[in-house]
């Protein structure tokens, strides 16, 4: 098994951390003022340091797959690395957690009270974990008690507060429920089951995606690995490209669904790409020892960054259409810098500022942001001198809490593996590839038919209306509503018509804050002689992005062949706000309520139902576009896994 063995090379890993962190916290802070100070040819260089941010996290993404290869390269006990990696992960993480919500409580009253909270939290957390650790088993107790309230937390969303109105949430249920429910969602990052339950700290979504990885890896990618390492040259080429457009199909499936655009999937590629590095270093170091000498200078390992942040420089030219591609592309100098900082181990990586950054990254990324928003309450950012304060009060904030931090929560876990015992599992395999092959792609499969369908009961008709061709599916089209009636016609196709169906999104109109207007949205229908047969006024500032905004009214029982027209109307004009009328899949769906009683009489009848209700996601042109991008990676997987075992067995039986 390929495996590197090389502890005292980590080093520059810490100085690689070091880097991330540092692009991230410097992404957060208010440092924009710069601006006005440096000449323009400067402005691009200068947004790479203030803007690099999600470069940073990427960073972190692909050394945590290269350390999870590296440290757990065989088959391992699940809950022992699910309890191993929860133990690292939520300490710190839950004392922010509960910093930011007693915070809400306190309403951020005096300039020090973040500080002191955090503390104050830090305690609570160290006091419960003392006591979890005298128990027998005390951390496997602990990971129990998360996945517990993860899945309660899960469960809820889906049969529950998915079901309750964003409005009801806001206004009639108390403060303090609201408060207690963001806590527990945030807490046990299952936000991305998330409707309108936002983040207590925007960083969040990637410690979820990074619980994600964790829980995939020991039950699906571990099983998968050594099957797929075992295919011939070609096929192992063939699985690699097919990994980009998988995982970009994976982010438009995904992105459907509650909340789970908000885990951005196609960055699951870095940590994939970490693990293949560690799992095959052994050979990129025999391919690669003909250009050693290259490799180790340091000028090369700088290239390798200004390439893998120039999104960062270019963003202006790079359309946000495809931005999810050119995210995923960036993998590859990702990859290429992990490589050059691991063999090289040059000089810059190895600076004891990095290394030490590096080293406390993790609460350093759990921290940051509330130092900032502390310094912000004695320093207004209105000049470089003031920026500047607010850089250096910022990092050395920081820097001093996440060591406390250190010291009362992470350091647990650092002691305690130490003389854990080992999490590798010998004897017979665990997982069958061929069982995780075939869950694997039913599961991706029955997730992108979920994904297209739209969110209606079961005994109805869905109907798609569209003029628009293959081409400009693939992109946003939209209509911005204004005062002015907009009115769009459709023939409708069977009888008992009884909702309507659009893509309204509420956003922010850039450059202005301010000036909230509590305007609304009138949706009518109007009959084939222009006639006024229903009206619903909804509160448009409460939309946010309604992939299925309905517009119910009076079932028409004798719709079918009929024209209707359906108007959309603002009362007034927000001045930073506006709603977009999105037609990129379909200008409209109508929907069409069936009788079960008519249904179960006729059995050829309740056929075509189910036929109906069966092709109804496949109607969308974009389910055929993001089936194109999982299909390459699926079918290379099913071959290896199922297929082809399945061929060779039938003919040695000849």
């Amino acid at each position: 098994m390929n495996r590197l063995h090389p502890p005292p090379r980590l080093s520059v890993l810490d100085g690689l951390k070091g880097i991330a962190i540092l692009a991230v916290m410097l992404t957060h802070m208010p440092l924009a003022v710069w601006y006005q100070s440096t000449p323009d040819f400067f402005h691009r260089f200068l947004r790479v340091a203030i803007g690099g941010g999600g470069v940073g996290v990427t960073i972190f993404f692909i050394i945590s797959g290269f350390l999870m290869g590296l440290r757990y390269p065989g088959q391992v006990s699940v809950f022992g690395f699910i309890s191993r990696r929860y133990n690292r992960l939520f300490p710190p993480f839950l004392v922010i957690v509960l910093s930011f919500t007693l915070l809400r409580f306190s309403g951020y009253r005096y300039p020090y009270l973040p500080i002191l909270t955090v503390f104050f939290s830090a305690f609570i957390v160290n006091r419960i974990l003392a006591g979890i650790d005298r128990k027998r088993n005390g951390c496997h107790l602990f990971t129990k008690i998360i996945l517990v309230l993860q899945t309660a937390a899960a469960l809820s969303y889906v049969f529950f507060l998915t079901k309750i109105p964003s409005a009801v949430y806001y206004e009639i249920w108390p403060k303090y429920l609201q408060t207690l429910i963001s806590f527990l969602v945030n807490a046990t990052l299952t936000l991305p089951f998330g409707q309108y339950i936002g983040q207590l700290d925007g960083i969040y979504w990637a410690l979820a995606l990074e619980v994600l990885f964790y829980l995939l890896y020991p039950v699906l990618i571990i099983p998968l690995y050594p099957s797929l390492g075992k295919a011939s040259k070609i096929l192992k080429v063939v699985l690699l490209l097919s990994l980009f457009p998988f995982f970009i199909g994976l982010n438009l499936a995904t992105e459907r669904i509650l909340g789970f655009g908000m885990l951005r999937l196609h960055l699951f590629i870095y940590f994939i790409a970490g693990l293949l590095i560690s799992r095959n270093f052994n050979q990129i170091r025999k391919k690669t020892a003909g250009i050693r000498n290259l490799l180790i200078n340091p000028a090369v390992f700088g290239m390798a960054l200004i390439l893998l942040f120039s999104p960062v420089i270019f963003q202006d030219f790079i359309p946000e259409s495809v931005s999810v591609q050119v995210q995923t592309m960036m993998v590859i100098p990702a990859a290429l810098v992990l490589i050059l900082a691991i063999e090289g181990g040059n000089k810059i990586l190895k600076a004891p500022a990095l290394t030490f950054l590096g080293k406390y990254s993790y609460v350093l990324f759990l921290v940051h942001s509330l130092v900032i928003q502390t310094v912000l309450r004695f320093i207004t950012p209105d000049n470089p001198v003031s920026a500047a304060k607010i850089l250096l009060l910022s990092l050395g904030g920081s820097v001093l809490l996440a060591y406390c931090l250190h010291i009362l929560t992470e350091r647990r876990y650092f002691i305690g593996t130490a003389v854990s015992a080992p999490l590798t599992v010998g004897g017979k395999k665990i997982y069958s590839a061929k069982v995780t092959t075939a869950i694997f792609s039913v599961s991706v499969l029955l997730l992108l038919y979920l994904a297209f369908k739209p969110p209606v009961s079961l005994f109805t008709f869905v109907i798609r209306h569209s003029q628009q061709s293959i081409l400009p599916a693939t992109r946003d089209i939209s209509v911005i509503l204004t005062d002015r009636p907009l009115e769009m016609n459709f023939l409708s196709g069977e009888s008992n018509m009884g909702m309507i169906l659009t893509h309204l999104k509420n956003e922010k109109i850039p450059g202005i804050t301010g000036g909230f207007v509590p305007f609304r949205l009138k949706m009518k229908l109007l009959n084939e002689d222009h006639q006024l047969i229903s009206e619903s006024i909804f509160n448009a500032y409460e939309i946010i992005d309604s992939r299925y905004h309905p517009f119910g009214f009076p079932i028409q029982f004798d719709s079918e062949g009929k024209t209707y027209a359906v108007q959309f109307q603002l009362t007034e004009n927000s001045p930073s706000q506006r709603i977009r009328l999105i037609s990129d899949e379909a200008d409209l769906l109508s929907i069409y309520f069936a009788d079960r009683k008519i249904l179960f009489h006729y059995p050829l009848l309740l056929a075509t139902w189910f036929m109906h209700k069966l092709r109804e996601p496949m109607t969308n042109i974009k389910f055929w576009f993001t089936l194109i991008h999982l299909l390459p990676f699926l079918t290379v997987l099913i071959y290896r896994n199922l297929l082809s075992i399945s061929y060779k067995s039938r003919l040695r039986g000849f």
